[in-house]
């Protein structure tokens, strides 16, 4: 047996595994937080395509109808209910004239957990509570109404807790009650308070939201 022979069976030393171990290990540092930043875009865009879908509807609905649907729990629970659910509770979307043909649009900074009949799951954040498995839906004028505020010129707005997976908010700027969309969203300046901003990072603070006059 040459030497060439003896040489290429002799086999690999431990530190050219090593090497070779570090240059992968070197890579997926380099990868994996790519990977994670493009999963997270296409997350987003996808959700504010979905949000345009429902902006649509509405718009259309409210032509038919002169008013904005609400979230149909409020007729089971009471009014203090009406944001429960999220898109998925209004049912008028879709029934009897199907301005969308799903309610389900997924939140996709929502984990994948079972929710109940009214399509909310339960709280993974404690200052959170319960939680809607598609994104939020408020019916501002509605909202307004039953806390005895004054009508405004934004009628809804859609909400997704974002990539921070946390609702509303940036602590110390906005609270973390959907409520709180409903109260003077322009006039307080909260709805800018609340945007998440990619530029920021990926994964940073605040809300994504849609609103009437402003898309996502």
């Amino acid at each position: 047996m040459d030497r060439r022979r003896r040489v290429s069976l002799r086999g690999f030393t431990l530190i050219e595994l090593l090497i070779v171990v570090a240059i992968i290990a070197i890579l997926a540092l380099i990868a994996v937080p790519n990977f994670l930043e493009a999963q997270t875009r296409a997350k987003v865009s996808r959700l504010k395509a979905d949000m345009r879908t429902a902006a649509t509807a509405l718009e259309a609905y409210a032509v038919d109808h002169n008013t904005y649907p609400f979230a149909r729990l409020a007729l089971i629970a009471g009014w203090s209910q009406i944001n429960r659910g999220g898109i998925f509770m209004v049912i008028d979307l879709t029934t009897p004239i199907a301005y969308l043909t799903s309610l389900n649009l997924k939140d996709p900074f929502i984990p994948e957990i079972a929710t109940d009949r009214w399509g909310d799951i339960p709280a993974y954040h404690q200052s959170q509570g319960s939680v809607s498995r598609t994104f939020n839906y408020m019916n501002i004028d509605m909202g307004r109404a039953e806390w005895n505020l004054g009508p405004t010129n934004v009628h809804w707005v859609l909400i997704s807790y974002g990539p921070d997976h946390i609702r509303g908010p940036i602590p110390g700027v906005s609270p973390p009650y959907l409520h709180s969309y409903a109260r003077d969203p322009i006039g307080t300046n909260y709805y800018a308070a609340a945007w998440y901003d990619p530029t920021n990072g990926t994964v940073s603070g605040g809300d994504i939201l849609m609103w009437q006059g402003r898309g996502g």
